[in-house]
């Protein structure tokens, strides 16, 4: 006799080198949406730091990061990954969403990228024609199975488009709202970026019915040293869309932490703009303690930042702040 066993039964193999002892069986791990109301403000990078975060210094050992963009699809050029590695379109020719699924092994294997990867990928195809016809249902199907065998994925949304009948956003990202799961939304500080997320949250809230604690943003591209007229916008900015979600601040535009080493194909998880703000949205999602020192940044001053002219941070040096602590909001059971 012989006992069938489901896709997710056998994604679990992909995952040996880790400790099972780390998930609840039966419960799904928590899904976090990386997006924007328009086109870079950082979306694939900060998506593809989280994870690496996530899986390194929050010791989340089964993460996955799954590109869910399939217009402007930048994961695969982020980690440096050739057009032979499987994606969405190999899934769905093989009506099997495990081949899919790449592990950390496998895309430092293939990748120039350096320093490696420590977290799962699911890559969209390489050419846009090739996106084109990815169905939504496989793109959807993928991440939903990834959540029965991981402790955390991470979503590229890209460019959310509400309003657009049979979109990524209304058959990928909503559905995913409304099982439960997180979403950060991107902005940059000008009047646009403003109008656009406005626009996009009230439109999230409306048609999915998520909860504003499940909803985030950030305000990304701030110079270092605003004028006087740019601060009082951001804060007008922040004020007007914290309403609509949790503000996670701003992540100003530094060069020599987060575009040089992107470019050369290093993940910032260690930037003293970029790395505080991550774990803060990660702290919040997963509940996870690693995630404290790094969070704690956020709120330090200056000075202890950059003393001695460090560029960078040592997470487990991290300033942390004394007070009472906020009660996070956790992951419904299934």
């Amino acid at each position: 006799m012989t006992t069938d066993t489901s896709p997710a039964d056998n994604l679990d193999d992909l995952f040996v080198n880790t400790d099972p002892r780390v998930r609840i069986k039966g419960r799904l791990a928590p899904v976090l949406i990386f997006a924007s109301a328009d086109g870079g403000t950082g979306v694939t990078s900060f998506a593809a730091t989280a994870a690496e975060l996530a899986s390194n210094a929050g010791k989340v050992s089964r993460t996955v990061l799954a590109d869910a963009d399939l217009v402007g699809s930048g994961v695969r050029q982020l980690l440096r990954g050739s057009g032979v590695l499987p994606t969405l379109l190999t899934a769905q020719r093989t009506g099997d969403v495990r081949t899919a699924l790449v592990s950390p092994g496998t895309m430092n294997t293939d990748s120039v990228k350096t320093p490696d990867i420590s977290f799962h990928t699911i890559l969209t195809p390489s050419g846009l024609a090739e996106r084109a016809t990815v169905e939504h249902s496989t793109a959807l199907a993928s991440i939903e199975t990834a959540a029965t065998v991981a402790d955390l994925v991470i979503v590229d949304g890209g460019r959310l488009t509400p309003y657009v009948d049979g979109s990524v956003t209304q058959d990928v990202i909503e559905p995913l709202l409304r099982s439960g799961a997180w979403l950060v939304l991107l902005t940059t500080p000008t009047q646009p970026g403003l109008v656009g997320a406005v626009d996009v949250l009230r439109a999230l809230a409306s048609r999915t019915g998520v909860r504003l604690e499940r909803l985030m943003f950030a305000v990304n591209h701030v110079p270092r040293r605003p004028g006087d007229d740019l601060t009082r916008q951001i804060e007008a900015m922040t004020r007007t869309l914290a309403k609509l979600a949790v503000s996670l601040g701003c992540v100003t535009d530094d060069e020599e932490q987060i575009r040089s080493k992107l470019r050369v194909g290093i993940l910032p998880t260690k930037s003293t703009a970029l790395a505080p703000v991550l774990a803060s949205v990660l702290l919040r999602v997963t509940g996870r303690p690693e995630f404290e020192p790094i969070a704690a940044v956020k709120h330090a001053r200056a000075t202890e930042l950059v003393a001695g002219g460090l560029d960078e941070f040592d997470p487990a040096a991290a300033p942390v702040q004394s007070g009472p602590r906020k009660r996070l909001v956790g992951w419904p059971r299934r």
